[in-house]
């Protein structure tokens, strides 16, 4: 799978994991134990994985712009 193709489909998951989370930990007295560990515990698993890979496809992306950032300083 190229990096496009990847991100098109990591980052519509990366948000739902984040609306989740936000839903989930708002409303832990509401939600099961179970069900809370399950969602909020393992969605945020996922959530930090597909974040540690999303840095990783756009790493180079990420270089030129702090280049540019150091550059425009000096």
């Amino acid at each position: 799978m190229t990096a496009e193709k990847w991100l098109k489909f990591s980052v519509p998951i990366q948000g739902l994991l984040l609306l989740s989370q936000l839903a989930t930990g708002l409303n832990y007295a509401r939600i099961p134990w179970t069900v809370y560990q399950v969602v909020h515990f393992g969605g945020g698993v996922l959530l930090a994985v597909l974040v540690i890979v999303h840095v990783v496809i756009n790493r180079d992306w990420l270089q030129k712009a702090y280049r540019r950032r150091q550059a425009a300083q000096k």
